[in-house]
């Protein structure tokens, strides 16, 4: 147990200190950030003033707390949820326009070797902020360039030699990282940009019976987002993660480590599958298909994690269903993340369409000839259509 006690006057100072840095910070419980309009909030001083005033409220069965919210089916009645009701004991900060995390989510000494080589390949990683964080695993703070505008990128996950990687309690290590962009396409048209928040300062672990804080965030030779500007971290292009990425995937590998399969419907690789499984009529642990939208796009679900309980739909297998939670992907959809498989179970009406099935449109709306390669179809027609726009958007320029 850490023998301090974080005040809101800790909290509400530096929160003020990292807006002049040009960061965004949020008032959060350890590493979880239940504050009710955390991916929107924006820091004035109003708001920093406030908000760490706020008891948050984590949901959890075993809790001692309760709060009335409206039923997700019928939003004429109401719920109680169990938790626990918990003022703000840390800082995170939220990951947007740029701002990137690499997590090396890798509790081994083998980090070491991987981090080094790492700094080797992209030396401008010497210069990022280094967050400490359990064990001896690392998260680096850096930018997104122009070309690397993602969410979220991941290694295959990894046991250690000797270890039985289809084991069910086998640990993992893997590293992901967080380019703080992208964006999410909604049914109706409308995009915004995803949303993630990463613990900083003060707790990072809180027990919640207690409220007692059990370990703290730590940063390098104090060179954290309190000492060093936005503006001052290194720039990292989508070519830079990718090497992160392989680097770290080869010299595991190299060392014995082992991938760890994903049994049932996800990658072998145990990277993120997509199955599109989920209807408008499903029950999905109380909610249906329309609630989860809903939950999505007022960010309730996405950044705050909601675990349901094992349901019928879900794939079986030996794992499935014992770690689930309803979850919002890099493209914007809501659906339920089954982190034993690796698989992301999403609307069944989104599925990707058949190349085949779009070219016989293709055929009959540009009365084409039977017999076209499909591929050889729509690819002419792309070319066709960025043609005749850019046709159009000389013209426009023209008549200006």
């Amino acid at each position: 147990m850490i023998d301090h006690a974080i005040t809101t006057a800790h909290l509400y100072e530096t929160a003020s200190r990292l807006v002049g840095m040009g960061y965004t910070p949020l008032y959060a419980i350890d590493k979880r950030c239940a504050a009710w309009g955390w991916a929107t909030s924006s820091p004035v001083p109003e708001w920093l003033a406030t908000a760490y005033r706020k008891k948050q409220f984590i949901v959890d069965k075993d809790g001692l707390g309760r709060r009335k919210r409206k039923h997700p089916k019928n939003p004429g009645e109401f719920i109680i949820e169990h938790g626990w009701w918990c003022r703000p004991q840390a800082i995170a900060l939220r990951l947007e326009d740029g701002l990137a995390a690499i997590d090396f989510d890798i509790n081994d000494p083998i980090i070491e070797t991987v981090i080094r080589r790492v700094l080797d390949a992209v030396p401008a990683l010497y210069d990022a902020m280094v967050r400490m964080g359990g064990g001896v695993k690392e998260a680096h703070f850096c930018l997104a360039g122009p070309d690397a505008d993602f969410y979220r990128m991941q290694s295959s996950h990894f046991c250690r030699p000797g270890a039985d990687p289809h084991g069910e309690t086998v640990e993992t290590h893997m590293v992901e990282i967080f380019g703080g962009g992208g964006q999410l396409a909604w049914r109706n048209g409308v995009f915004r940009k995803p949303a993630k928040y990463f613990g900083a300062f003060f707790a990072h672990t809180v027990e919640m019976r207690t409220q007692n804080i059990l370990r703290d965030y730590s940063w390098i030779e104090g060179y954290s987002p309190l000492t060093v500007p936005r503006s001052s971290l290194p720039v990292l292009s989508m070519a830079d993660f990718k090497k992160v990425l392989e680097i770290v995937e080869a010299t595991l590998i190299e060392h014995g480590w082992q991938v760890v399969p994903r049994s049932g419907i996800g990658d072998p690789s145990g990277r993120t599958t997509y199955v599109y499984d989920l209807t408008d009529g499903m029950d999905i642990d109380g909610y249906t298909l329309a609630d989860l939208y809903r939950m999505a796009e007022n960010g309730e679900i996405g950044g705050i994690r909601i675990d349901i309980s094992p349901v019928p739909w879900l794939r079986k297998s030996s794992n499935s269903g014992k770690s689930c939670c309803l979850t919002v992907t890099s493209r914007g959809v809501p659906g339920v993340m089954d982190w034993s498989e690796m698989v992301i179970h999403l609307p069944a009406s989104l599925q990707p369409g058949d190349v085949s099935a779009l070219a016989d449109k293709l055929q009959k709306l540009t009365g084409a000839r039977q017999g076209v390669d499909a591929v050889d179809l729509l690819a002419g027609t792309l070319v066709e259509l960025v043609a005749e726009i850019a046709r159009k958007k000389v013209g426009r320029h023209d008549n200006r």
